[in-house]
């Protein structure tokens, strides 16, 4: 018996309103978040843990509690592409990929200040579909399960970079350096 042919899957509208000052862009979603028409709704991945406490909050499950967060610091979330053929459940073996219209969005929401790619994936197929950009981006650790980067440390530099444009992060104590253990 032959195996049916991966269909093309399409991603979600983007989650953005005229407050966002931030679009953090993955690449395409999963089957999970997908089939619940939500963000982010596979258990392994840990964006939301991510998000909340980059943002100094309480982690929360609720769909409530993740749009109050994203509301409260003016964070949106979209997709690099619009919509691709997918083999497995990773990024790597997308194929025929198409890309949302970003710079369409980015015109229609001036407010933006800010690319947060979350995924090196996210960010080279943003570098192969757009030439530039006039706002400023960063390529952050990504939340995927499978990134062994400690908790800790993306959190840190998802504070980093979320603090760059949003006031109510400014505030939080700056990176220090350390002392080599030779001094």
């Amino acid at each position: 018996m032959n195996n049916p042919l991966p269909k093309r899957l399409y991603g979600l509208p983007a989650h953005i309103d005229k407050s966002s000052v931030v679009l953090i862009l993955g690449t395409l979603p999963g089957q999970t978040s997908l089939s619940l028409k939500k963000y982010y709704a596979d258990p392994s991945n840990r964006f939301w843990e991510l998000l909340f406490l980059a943002c100094g909050e309480k982690i929360e499950q609720s769909e409530t509690a993740k749009e109050t967060l994203l509301s409260k610091y003016h964070i949106a979330l979209w997709d690099v592409l619009e919509s691709a053929v997918r083999d497995t459940s990773s990024d790597r073996d997308l194929i025929s990929e198409r890309p949302n219209d970003l710079p369409l969005c980015l015109a229609k929401y001036p407010n933006i200040k800010l690319l947060i790619f979350h995924s090196k994936d996210a960010y080279k197929y943003f570098k192969r579909f757009f030439k530039n950009s006039a706002i400023p981006y960063i390529c952050v650790s990504s939340p995927s399960g499978q990134n062994r980067k400690s908790t800790e440390a993306k959190v840190m530099e998802w504070r980093a970079a979320l603090s760059c444009v949003i006031p109510q992060l400014q505030d939080v104590p700056k990176l220090a350096w350390k002392k080599p253990a030779s001094m």
